[in-house]
């Protein structure tokens, strides 16, 4: 039976956007990120990658700038045992982007 493990909240990130990551309890192999991306002009794109040795996964989304809403929730079912590392990247030409870096444990 898998379990998840919260290894790392939070490790890096811009004051406007981060990470958590959640899940694990009572589904083995899933884990739910949390992205909270502050509304700004520049917003243009979110990218959320994870990585382990055995899986690689992404998800890219547009964003409308202050429209955008705030938080959005990703889900990973099924997931194999593994140490993962998750990135997140909000795009905001011609600004510089901001980044926020995570990782979890799947027993």
């Amino acid at each position: 039976m898998l379990a998840c493990v919260l290894q790392t909240a939070t490790l890096r990130a811009e004051p406007s956007l981060t990470v958590m990551v959640e899940g694990g309890r009572q589904e083995p192999g899933f884990v739910r990120l949390r992205i909270r991306v502050e509304p700004d002009d520049s917003n243009r794109a979110l990218v959320v990658a994870a990585w382990s040795p055995d899986i690689e996964t992404s998800s890219y989304e547009q964003l409308d700038g202050v429209l955008a809403r705030r938080t959005r929730w990703i889900e990973w079912r099924d997931l194999p045992a593994g140490t993962y590392d998750v990135v997140a990247v909000v795009h905001r030409p011609p600004a510089r982007s901001w980044r926020a870096t995570a990782g979890f444990v799947v027993l």
